[in-house]
């Protein structure tokens, strides 16, 4: 999605807070991540519901 200034091995983390700040300033009401470590992170984040189909699942308040 986008240049980091960060580590290999922080990367994970840096797109995940990436997509989360997207997320939450989009007004949408459900965000679709086909990795599981990003969806759960960007629902951890965001407090908001994360599709992710790899997972089979999606992560809310309601369902984590």
């Amino acid at each position: 999605m986008r240049r980091f200034a960060v580590q290999p091995r922080d990367w994970i983390a840096a797109i995940s807070e990436f997509k989360a700040d997207a997320y939450r300033d989009s007004g949408l009401q459900l965000f679709a991540e086909s990795e599981p470590e990003q969806a759960t992170r960007i629902h951890a984040l965001t407090g908001m519901p994360v599709l992710c189909p790899a997972a089979g699942r999606v992560y809310s308040r309601n369902l984590t």
